[in-house]
């Protein structure tokens, strides 16, 4: 489940249960996913998970899915180089080796860092693929996993401890339009540059001066958040530019927006900035 877009999801408010009994307490939650490793072994056949969520607004959900444990004579083993307690760091390459039966299908997901990583069959039943840290990667404990495939059966395999990635923050995203100084009506369109798929969040403050400039209000205009597409361009539509005050508003009042990148782990980048004012 997720909250994409939204004000983000509340780990505090997550339970997780296994075949109706409460397991939160063995989940790893964080706002961008989850991850459960029970502490005993399950049973062949039949399993159920129940998620149940809330945002930070209060906005609940619940969903669940069966998953079947069954006798595993596809894949032996499953590991990656960086070894347990180690976290990678940017420009790290983290390469993936699982063991199963020749002539399969496999690949590879990091957590919400990367998914259907290709794992290639180098010789007869040995895949390995690799991932290379970005700036900006940076997760605690992010589940790996390898799906492998053959015969019309799949196996999921995971590492037995997740992965640290210390990347530090996301890169920056670049304003493209307007330009500084531009003067706007009651709504601003903003627009800029930033990773493939980055999630960027644009706020506006503003400083408006009363009282013959005697003394400053400030606040905040609002905010929004946006997904760059495929070529890393985003835009945030229908900006406020109201200030919401008693004293009103004219060209004394210097609006500021903020454009930063939110990491999956809620990590954000250095702000680009611009001013404008209003006509």
């Amino acid at each position: 489940m997720s909250d994409a877009g939204g004000v983000g999801v509340d780990p505090a408010a997550t339970h997780v249960s296994l075949d109706g009994k409460d397991v939160t307490g063995q989940a790893n939650i964080t706002p961008a996913f989850f991850s459960l490793r029970p502490t005993s072994d399950l049973a062949l056949g039949a399993h159920t998970v129940q998620v149940s969520v809330a945002d930070q607004a209060g906005n609940a959900g619940t969903t669940n899915w069966t998953f079947t444990v069954a006798a595993n004579t596809l894949v032996r083993s499953f590991t990656s180089s960086v070894p347990a307690g180690q976290a990678a760091n940017v420009g790290d390459t983290i390469r993936f080796t699982l063991n199963a039966e020749p002539g399969g299908r496999a690949s590879v997901s990091l957590g919400s860092i990367a998914t259907n990583i290709p794992l290639a069959e180098g010789s007869p039943g040995v895949y390995t693929g690799e991932y290379t840290v970005r700036a900006g990667d940076s997760v605690q404990d992010a589940p790996a996993s390898a799906r492998f495939e053959k015969g019309g059966k799949s196996v999921t395999a995971a590492l037995a401890s997740g992965l640290t990635i210390a990347a530090g923050g996301p890169r920056a995203p670049v304003i493209t339009s307007p330009g500084e100084d531009t003067t706007a009506g009651e709504t601003l369109t903003v627009a800029g540059t930033a990773a493939p798929g980055a999630t960027v969040r644009v706020s506006i403050n503003f400083v408006s001066k009363a009282l013959g400039g005697l003394f400053s209000v400030n606040g905040s205009a609002g905010s929004k958040e946006v997904t760059a597409d495929k070529n890393g361009n985003w835009k945030a539509e229908d900006l406020s530019l109201r200030t919401n005050s008693l004293l009103g508003q004219g060209q004394d009042t210097v609006f500021t927006v903020s454009a930063v990148t939110v990491a999956a782990n809620g990590d954000v980048s250095d702000p680009a900035t611009i001013k404008v004012r209003r006509k």
